[in-house]
Parts: C-alpha cells; structure tokens; sequence
C-alpha cells in the first residue's frame, strides 16, 4: 500500500479526480479517502478515461502542461491506491534537492627543480686488435628420412564427357498465327557446366491471320550449339536452319530454308536415377525475312519472332570424378 507524509497530504488537498462512467464510485471510496483526494465530476485536476482495454490518466497542474500516463484498469484496492498516487505525484511533484558542490581535491606539489648536469663525455676509445672470433658454421639439414616425407596428394582428372538427351513437347507461339505443336529433341555430351549440343525439331501446321483457313505452313529445323549446365537448371543457344512448307488445302505450294538462332532454358527435377523432368521456355528468331505473296501480290510477312513452353524429359548420367596415384 503505497504510503504519502502529511507534507504530500497537505500540498495536495482538495484534488478532485473524475472517474470512467463505468465505475462504482464506492469501490473506489476507500483508495481516495487513504490517499487523500475527492471524487468527482466536471472540472477535476485528474481524469481518467478508458481507452480500448487500457486507462489513459490526464493531470492538469495548475501552473504547467498537462501530464499523462496509461495504465491496465485497476481490480484490487492496493491497484486502486496505486493508480492514485501515481496521478497525485505527476499533479504536484516533490522538488528535488541540489547536490552539494564536489570539493576538488588540492593541486599536487610541484615537483622540485632538478640541477643542471653536464652531458658526459664519451671516454677515448684505443684501438682495435686481437683476434676474431667466428661462430661456428651450421651444420647442413639433414635430408628428410622416408618415414618423414609429405606423401605426394594425386592429382584430380576432369570428368570424361557423358552423353545426355532430352525430349521436350512444347506449344509454339507467333504473333499473327495460330498455336501450334512443337515437339524437340536434342543430344549432346556434358562435362562439368558445359554441354555441346546438337538439335532437331518440328513445328507443327499454324494459319495465318491473314490468309484463308485452308493456307497454312510447318517446318522442320536442325541446328548446334552450346550449352551452360547448372545445379537443377540448363541454358542454351543454338544456331541452325529450318525448312518449311507452305500448304494450300492437302496441296504444298512453296518450300522455303530460313536460317534461324534459338535459345532456351530450363529447370529439371531429379525423378529417378539419370531421369530428369522439368519445365522448358525456348525463343527462336528467323535470320532471314519470309514474305508471302498470292497471284503475286505481297500479302503478309511472318514474324520473325516465335517462342514456347513445354515440358522437357532429360536422360543424363551422373558425373564420375576419377582420381589417379602416381
């Protein structure tokens, strides 16, 4: 139970203190009578408002800003008592007494002069003679005995080239055609990160917009390159050609060659021993520029640019680093 002197009590007397509406002025009848305040309403030097789940104090000194603290809404009659002088010491707080000023302690002494020396003077040294004396030479290292000698670390081999193959179903994508089917499949060997690669696909029939429906084109491509192979993912580039039809109903009207780059990349996920399965996104762009023509008249020029997703089905052995002694 927190404790006031008579100086407090009196200083503060007729203090009148608002409560929340929800409380009952009787429970807290006891608290202010030991502290020494009134309960009241309208202009109090301290109000107490609930805000939310916690009590917000507000006290109004008469000569200085207002001071304020929160608190949990007291349940016992020592939180009670608590609360109140908290509010009461905020309303008129005790002054606190200056410190005596610190006595320094007095100067030290100054220390007492010394007398002037003269510097000494070096004694006249005679001269030199006799004999010299070496130090005795040091005796070689004797040479390491076998059962002391580094044994010699083999060296590392780089891993032999693995073959590998993939087979990827993708869905191909130009601007001014229809999808189409574009399986791939490509071989290669693999040491270490790179891969050297070799490649053959198929683009499936697409239309174009603006032709009629029964004018179409499909295309067969082959192509090399290289590749860069990483911790659950694969990147390449390919440079090859792509021959393709141009159909007319069951009718192939023309045939074109069409150099052309691809680039792709890849994520594989382990399935079962050297089997890898993963997601494929490729973008090829044709080298040459293909345009159309009917009763020679220009009706449209095929975009340069295709791309597609698919699924990639990888077959690669696990790398083998080989360790030699000599």
């Amino acid at each position: 139970m927190p404790a006031l002197s008579w100086i407090v009590l009196t200083t503060l007397a007729g203090v009148v203190v608002s409560l929340p509406p929800s409380e009952d002025r009787s429970a807290w009848a006891a608290a202010a009578e030991q502290v020494g305040v009134t309960l009241g309403d309208g202009d109090a030097d301290v109000r107490v408002r609930a805000e939310g789940g916690r009590w917000a104090v507000t006290v109004q000194p008469s000569d200085g800003p207002a001071r304020g603290f929160t608190a949990a809404p007291p349940r016992t009659e020592a939180e009670r008592e608590d609360l109140l002088a908290t509010a009461l010491s905020l309303l008129n707080p005790m002054p606190t007494p200056a410190l005596p000023p610190v006595a320094l302690p007095p100067p030290a002494p100054s220390p007492p002069a010394r007398p002037t020396v003269a510097a000494p003077r070096p004694a006249p040294m005679g001269p030199f003679g006799g004999p010299v004396v070496l130090e005795p030479p040091v005796p070689p290292i004797a040479a390491a005995s076998p059962a002391t000698r580094i044994p010699r670390v083999p060296p590392l081999h780089a891993p032999p080239w693995r073959p590998s193959a993939s087979l990827a179903a993708a869905a191909s994508l130009r601007p001014g055609a229809s999808t189409g089917f574009a399986p791939a499949l490509q071989v290669g060997l693999q040491r270490s990160r790179l891969r050297l690669e070799v490649g053959a696909w198929r683009q499936g029939a697409v239309s174009l917009q603006d032709l009629s429906a029964d004018r179409g084109v499909l295309g067969w491509g082959a192509g090399a390159g290289v590749g860069r192979v990483g911790p659950g993912w694969t990147a390449s580039g390919v440079l090859g050609v792509e021959a393709r039809q141009w159909t007319e109903g069951e009718a192939v009207v023309a045939r074109t060659r069409t150099p052309v780059a691809r680039g792709a990349v890849g994520w594989s996920f382990a399935v079962a021993g050297p089997v890898q399965l993963g997601p494929r996104a490729w973008v090829a762009v044709d080298l040459g520029r293909t345009q159309v023509f009917v009763d020679d008249v220009l009706v449209t020029a095929l975009t340069p640019l295709s791309a597609g997703l698919g699924l990639d089905l990888t077959l690669a052995p696990p790398e083998k680093v080989i360790v030699s002694a000599r």
